[in-house]
């Protein structure tokens, strides 16, 4: 048997093998892959010296939350997503019964409080009668005491020419006295009637007081009563209904508001920026928004103002660099096309030109800005 040689036999067979797995692994390599377009067009930076910020689509009245100031059951919803309404128009009735009878009572209470006064005025009437009957009794007392002075003096001359009794002098005198305190008793009872006669003005005036109260009531109760037709502060479009009959309306501000609706004649964007790029912003500048999935066309905004407090912000897009204290500067913007194909509460792209004009005026859109059709 022959030698196995290394370099005769071993070599070759090991080069063989490696040469095998090298055309292996190059045949085993993936075919190179293609850059492919993404699904959605991405936003167009419109302009070279930019802010970048997210913004929400908001009526220009912003969002509305109507809200109830009484506590009921829903009986009826007047409105649906989509309506368009005018200012004063009813939103949702609440069962008003116990506001009615509230209302029923208190206006009783109010009937009984005018004809207490009905009844105080009459009172006085009575009363200012009797006082003038007294006082005319007075008269006639004072004119009897001047009868009977007169008639005590006369006596008292003609007993003492004897021409008169002593007798008679007496009787005079003693009607002097009589016609005295007749005029003082008639005096009293004068001023008890005067006295009658201002306690008698005293209850009309109480009486007055309760008519007025009463109608304070009566005011109030149809207050109540009208507050159970919820209302539209202003003409707007219906945004979103959260309310349906039978269920319970609360009282004051809820998680879930009954209704709400804003003023979308005009769209606005609540640009946020964070407060890193504030430094930058220029008031009036050009600025641009992209709706989320359309990036590729973009919607001139025109500024309308910025809201001077810097707030926590509170959407966080979920990206790993996100700080929860990260702050924002809202500059509002309106949309300045017609008919925009985007709704309230949609998230758009904007991009806010930093570039200022030397007349001060809103710089010049960009060239790849192109707007939105109408919606």
């Amino acid at each position: 048997m022959s030698r196995i040689s290394l370099t005769r036999h071993v070599m070759p067979v090991l080069g063989l093998v490696a040469f095998a797995g090298a055309v292996a692994s190059v045949a085993a390599r993936p075919a190179p892959q293609l850059a492919e377009a993404p699904p959605l067009p991405v936003p167009v930076a419109a302009f070279g010296e930019r802010i970048a910020a997210r913004g929400l689509v908001e009526p220009r009245s912003e969002t509305i939350a109507v809200a109830t100031e009484l506590g009921g059951l829903i009986e009826t919803v007047h409105v649906v997503a989509g309506q368009r309404i005018d200012a004063g128009a009813p939103l949702v009735t609440l069962d008003a019964r116990s506001w009615r009878a509230a209302l029923d009572r208190v206006r009783a209470d109010a009937q009984t409080a005018r004809a207490a006064l009905a009844e105080a005025r009459a009172e006085v009437g009575l009363r200012e009668a009797q006082s003038a009957r007294a006082a005319a009794e007075v008269a006639s007392a004072e004119a009897e005491l001047d009868r009977a002075r007169a008639d005590a003096a006369r006596y008292e001359k003609l007993v003492r020419d004897a021409h008169a009794s002593a007798q008679q002098t007496e009787t005079a005198r003693a009607s002097y006295r009589k016609a005295d305190a007749a005029l003082a008793a008639a005096r009293q009872a004068s001023a008890a009637a005067d006295r009658e006669v201002d306690v008698a003005k005293a209850r009309i005036a109480s009486a007055a007081a309760r008519v007025a109260s009463a109608d304070a009531a009566v005011a109030g109760a149809e207050i109540d009563l009208d507050r159970t037709v919820i209302r539209a502060p202003i003409a707007a479009e219906v945004l979103r209904v959260d309310a349906r009959p039978g269920e319970w309306a609360t009282a004051g501000l809820a998680a879930e508001p009954l209704i709400r609706l804003g003023d979308t004649t005009r769209l606005h964007v609540r640009a946020e920026i964070d407060e890193a790029d504030a430094a930058r912003l220029i008031e009036g500048t050009a600025a641009v928004a992209s709706l989320r999935g359309a990036g590729d066309r973009a919607m001139p905004l025109r500024f309308v103002r910025v809201e001077p407090y810097v707030i926590p912000k509170q959407q966080l897009a979920g990206a790993g660099g996100e700080r929860v204290d990260t702050r924002v500067l809202q500059v509002i913007y309106a949309i300045d096309v017609d008919r925009p194909a985007a709704h309230v509460g949609q998230q758009v792209d904007v991009f806010i030109d930093t570039r200022s004009k030397p007349d001060g005026g809103a710089s010049e859109l960009g060239p790849a800005v192109s707007a939105l059709p109408a919606g």
